[in-house]
């Protein structure tokens, strides 16, 4: 070999490290970028937040107030009306309840039974649950969100059952009835129960933005008032405790919303929770 073919050589070992072999220039950049990461110290992990569900849930605290406190002076007003009234129907109640008696055939009856079936007994806390699991990332954070749904369902049904009994206001004759139904009727339960499951399913769906997401969420939409119209159509509630029961619900769910946003800058929760996607902007 000649001297100009050693010199070669032994500059080709030296930029090598001495062993011969060429380094990548991007080898080098990592060893720059690992040295950087040493002296910057250990990652501190972030702490997860509160979920911040999308849907009737996810928009932001002041408006979910906002409506939320609407909703509640609109029921308000509405059941000091029924108060006032001593048990007599309202506007649109009389005329209401008396097409729907006189406009219902058999086959049309047993469907209504069939629908308003869904808005009563374990089918609502099942779907909240469900709804619950569909917002959580892993097992911890589904078990936690579907602890919290069932919760919220829980706690309006008891002070909706609370109020129900409070202003006891009676049912329509009792000879128009198309199926069985029990207790007062200012505010309809089945209205409430079917509003607020459909705004946690709506808010799980919205969140995990899932193929078709827009027809699933006009579908839960749907449910939630036909189950209303069946209330009247069977002849079991007057026409103002349906647009109660969409009152109370809207604000028990706006305000429950807007509590939960609020805590979720302060209280940790679960890691696999709904808070990341959440936090994040984005599905999870």
């Amino acid at each position: 070999m000649t001297s100009q073919g050693r010199f070669r050589a032994d500059g080709v070992g030296r930029s090598g490290g001495g062993d011969g072999s060429e380094r990548n220039p991007g080898d080098v950049a990592d060893d720059h970028a690992d040295g950087a990461d040493d002296r910057a110290g250990p990652t501190v992990p972030e702490t997860p937040s509160l979920p911040r569900p999308a849907g009737p849930l996810g928009a932001r605290p002041g408006l979910l107030l906002l409506v939320g406190l609407a909703a509640l002076v609109l029921f308000a007003g509405l059941a000091t009306a029924v108060v006032l009234a001593s048990g007599r129907p309202l506007l649109l109640d009389a005329s209401s309840h008396l097409w729907s008696v006189r406009h219902r055939p058999s086959g049309a009856a047993a469907v209504a039974r069939v629908v308003t079936g869904t808005g009563t007994g374990a089918w609502p806390y099942t779907l909240v649950v469900l709804g619950g699991l569909l917002m959580g990332r892993d097992t911890r954070g589904r078990l936690w969100a579907a602890a919290c749904c069932l919760a919220f369902l829980s706690a309006g049904q008891g002070l909706r059952s609370g109020v129900l009994s409070l202003i006891a206001r009676p049912r329509p004759p009792l000879g128009d009835w198309a199926t069985h139904a029990t207790n007062w009727s200012f505010p309809s339960g089945h209205t409430a129960t079917s509003a607020m499951v459909a705004g946690v399913l709506i808010s799980a769906v919205l969140l995990r933005s899932p193929p078709g997401r827009a027809a699933l969420v006009a579908f839960l939409g749907c449910w939630a008032v036909a189950v209303a119209a069946t209330r009247i159509y069977l002849g079991v509630h007057w026409f103002t405790d349906v647009v109660g029961g969409w009152f109370f619900a809207l604000a028990w769910l706006c305000l429950c919303g807007a509590a939960l946003r609020r805590l979720a800058w302060r209280w940790p929760v679960p890691p696999g929770s709904v808070a990341g996607a959440g936090a994040a902007g984005h599905p999870g």
